[in-house]
């Protein structure tokens, strides 16, 4: 496969299909970004979606970040969610 512009028809219709199997949170916040092919960008931004609602979801402190916030979520022994 070749190279192709996100403007043609055939990834146009790969980036719908694409795009639509992720949470709408996290399309609204970085869908822009991918189509402006910002893709680390996009990545950070998602992950910080994630990362809201596992702090959410377990009622963890906004301290709480990234892997010890994960850590404390899920943890095997005593999971909060």
């Amino acid at each position: 496969m070749g190279y192709c512009s996100i403007y043609d028809s055939e990834s146009d219709a790969l980036f719908l299909q694409t795009i639509n199997r992720f949470h709408p949170s996290i399309v609204q916040k970085c869908k822009e970004l991918f189509e402006n092919q910002r893709y680390d960008n996009a990545v950070f931004d998602a992950m910080k979606v994630v990362e809201d609602a596992v702090r959410s979801k377990s009622g963890l402190s906004p301290t709480d970040v990234g892997i010890a916030l994960v850590d404390k979520a899920v943890n095997p022994t005593n999971p909060i969610i």
